[in-house]
């Protein structure tokens, strides 16, 4: 990037700390970003964090951050909003998470937020949700014709990500959050996966988990989940 910018800090962190994948496999640098915009990275294969960070598209998006303030970047409105709101942000959150020994550096990505979703499956139809957060949904939106009708979901409704888990799995050590979404996230495989992940390398002490679910679900198969989120340092539930 511009070494210009060196001595500079970002508007927001979103960035070089965490990374979003929404389940056409569209890339934004959080979950507040519009993924119909133009910076929006739109790919349909997996695509590394290395490769990710160093995209065009992101490296403009860095550079905004780096040289406007936030309510500047066209891609943030979400979180100007509700902080002129006195609302808690993705940004604050976010910044929250650097505040622990943490040491920017422009040109190096580090996973600290880690939001991964395997796909929109989802055993409930919330409207807020929509399709692309509920399979449930997306099957009634596509016998009901009840929007305009989406060929790129399948007849079960689930989108899955195509960006590798493992990629996530290998920049564990440095998390210190990680939020579980979905779809239904307790539902789903790769949930387990990392936590199990995590507690075979001892991680789990210094990471905080929040898990964002209908409630409708405590076990999967032979998994309790209870008994998977004991020794977490927080553990939020909404």
């Amino acid at each position: 990037m511009n070494k210009d910018l060196d001595n500079k800090t970002p508007s927001c962190y979103a960035p070089w700390i965490n990374t979003y994948e929404w389940t056409d496999g569209t890339i934004t640098p959080c979950c507040e970003w519009n993924p119909n915009s133009p910076t929006a990275i739109k790919t349909k294969s997996h695509m590394s964090f290395e490769e990710r960070f160093n995209h065009p598209k992101m490296k403009a998006i860095k550079e905004d951050l780096l040289t406007k303030p936030i309510n500047k970047v066209p891609g943030c409105i979400n979180c100007v909003k509700n902080e002129e709101a006195n609302l808690w942000s993705h940004r604050d959150s976010l910044d929250a998470l650097i505040k622990e020994d943490y040491t920017f550096d422009q040109d190096t990505f580090k996973l600290l937020h880690m939001d991964y979703r395997e796909s929109n499956l989802c055993n409930f139809s919330c409207k807020m949700c929509g399709q692309s957060l509920s399979s449930t949904h997306a099957i009634i939106v596509n016998q009901t014709n009840m929007y305009d009708n989406d060929e790129s979901y399948p007849k079960d409704g689930i989108l899955k990500n195509h960006h590798k888990l493992q990629e996530y799995l290998d920049n564990l050590d440095d998390v210190r959050l990680v939020e579980f979404l979905g779809g239904e996230p307790t539902l789903m495989n790769s949930m387990y996966i990392i936590i199990k992940e995590i507690k075979k390398r001892k991680l789990e002490s210094n990471m905080e988990v929040s898990l964002v679910r209908n409630g409708s679900v405590i076990h999967k198969a032979q998994e309790s989940l209870l008994e998977h989120l004991r020794g977490f340092r927080p553990v939020t539930i909404s």
